[in-house]
């Protein structure tokens, strides 16, 4: 009776051992999980008008938002609003007459607050100082 109960028990360790054995080996080999990228590179330009364009490629934290790629380069002035935060001045030039300072991503005007857009990789973030369209 004991030599029954001591094979039933090495039977079951060695299934034990055998069955878990490939579920260790198999977790171990998979390959970690893409970690988020901890910073971006995306373009940046900025139009000031009658002709002077400055480009930049620029390195910025994940998810930063285009207001945060602008102030990492270039000086800002902007006015806060209970919509968001209007640039006013880059560098030295001021919007009004008219004119305002416009973003773009991608070739697309913000439909956004500039602080509240986030950037993904690659993007093509587009500062211009354009009339105001009627």
């Amino acid at each position: 009776m004991k030599v029954k109960k001591l094979l039933f028990l090495v039977a079951i360790l060695t299934l034990g051992v055998v069955l878990y054995r490939p579920i260790t080996e198999n977790s171990s080999s998979l390959s970690p999980s893409p970690k988020p990228s901890l910073s971006q590179s995306s373009s940046l330009r900025i139009d000031y008008g009658e002709g002077r364009i400055v480009e930049n490629v620029i390195t910025v934290a994940s998810e930063a938002s285009v207001l945060e790629s602008l102030r990492n380069l270039h000086e800002v002035q902007i006015k806060e609003f209970d919509f968001g935060k209007l640039v006013e001045v880059i560098d030295g030039v001021k919007s009004g007459d008219g004119k305002y300072w416009i973003y773009y991503v991608n070739g697309t005007m913000g439909q956004v607050g500039a602080n509240q857009y986030r950037l993904k990789p690659g993007d093509k973030i587009e500062w211009k100082l354009e009339k105001e369209k009627k």
